[in-house]
């Protein structure tokens, strides 16, 4: 079972990284001073924000506690120190995302991207931070997976 919901993990984090990296590509533009499928970027908002908080959820309730003991305290905790602190960081940065993730996504529910609109440059700035963090611990995720998983 817990293979599974490592698996519903995974998939649920790939569908994040991609929605989130086509929301960022399209933010950008924003950034450019360019306006097209502002519908389209907020649907990738919409569906980034779902499959984080199911990627969260899986994680936190699923797995997580299994993991907690089975790799981190019986391997991570005595062969590979570093990966203990690296999952503890990417966890850290995850839990301050659900706090960011639930700002972006009602700022992209009632903002209309335009030049003359003040809380742009925020709604900007988040996409790329919260962009950054999915990218992170994505890859620290995966990284960490390859040396051993529940």
């Amino acid at each position: 079972m817990l293979k599974f919901l490592l698996l519903l993990h995974t998939a649920a984090a790939m569908v994040c990284l991609g929605s989130i990296t086509h929301n960022l590509v399209m933010i950008v533009g924003y950034w450019r001073g360019k306006f097209r499928r502002i519908q389209l970027e907020k649907l990738y908002v919409k569906v980034s924000f779902i499959a984080f908080i199911c990627t969260y959820l899986l994680g936190g309730i699923g797995l997580y506690p299994p993991f907690r003991y089975r790799v981190r305290h019986l391997y991570f905790d005595s062969s590979l120190r570093w990966a203990t602190g690296l999952f503890e960081i990417k966890e850290h940065w995850a839990s301050l995302a659900l706090v960011l993730f639930i700002v972006y996504y009602l700022l992209s529910r009632s903002i209309q991207p335009s030049p003359d609109n003040p809380l742009l440059k925020i709604y900007i700035s988040l996409g790329i931070l919260l962009s950054t963090i999915i990218w992170f611990s994505a890859i620290v995720g995966f990284l960490l997976v390859s040396y051993k998983s529940v």
